[in-house]
């Protein structure tokens, strides 16, 4: 079995956590998330504090309205690159990590 190579690169930061604050459609603001679920070392999902996500962990409206301002650029899987003399994310202008990953 061949070894792997390890490569490296760059995400975006809202690739490992973000919020956003949605509007519900009685007006009661929530909180969605993207970010490690519970606890899980590697698992990285969106999460939301309104009623129906925490009694079912199940996709919710606010995430929908929500996803659409998360820009979780990864050099892995999209393309662009970023200058390391100024490093910002070429998808959306925010804060980039290095990091790196087996291939």
């Amino acid at each position: 079995m061949p070894d792997l190579t390890i490569e490296s690169g760059w995400m975006c930061c809202s690739h490992e956590q973000w919020e956003r604050q949605v509007t519900g459609s009685k007006g009661a603001v929530y909180t969605v998330r993207f970010g490690q679920v519970f606890g899980q070392l590697c698992e990285y999902d969106f999460t939301c504090d309104c009623p129906h996500f925490r009694i079912r962990h199940k996709r919710c409206k606010h995430i929908a309205q929500a996803r659409p301002d998360w820009c979780g650029w990864h050099q892995q899987f999209e393309a662009g690159d970023v200058d390391s003399d100024d490093p910002k994310c070429p998808k959306c202008g925010g804060e980039v990590v290095a990091i790196r990953w087996g291939a």
